[in-house]
């Protein structure tokens, strides 16, 4: 898998940014919306040093995983009316977590 639909519909190569930019509304806008735990995709050099078998894997990512707040993001941009860039993550938490670095 090389590529990643966004909300929004812009397709995005994972292998050359571990994160997309999305500007949402019609105005520049100095409000950045970061949304850091929305993503299950671990590169395959990563998962091969994960000693997790795929299904504690699977069910780790459920825990882990913000579901869906990429969309919510952009909806909540959206809905406000507002412009924003909405800056996220497309490489697991379990791989990075931009907040703890």
């Amino acid at each position: 898998m090389t590529g990643h639909r966004q909300a929004g519909g812009a397709e995005i190569d994972r292998y050359v940014a571990g994160f997309a930019i999305n500007s949402v509304g019609t105005e520049r806008s100095p409000l950045i919306v970061h949304v850091p735990h929305s993503s299950v995709w671990i590169p395959a050099g990563e998962r091969s040093r994960m000693l997790l078998d795929d299904n504690e894997l699977i069910a780790e990512l459920n825990y882990m995983t913000d579901w869906f707040t990429d969309r919510l993001a952009v909806a909540a941009v959206e809905s406000a009316g507002s412009s924003a860039s909405v800056f996220t993550n497309l490489v697991s938490r379990l791989v990075v977590d931009p907040e703890r670095l």
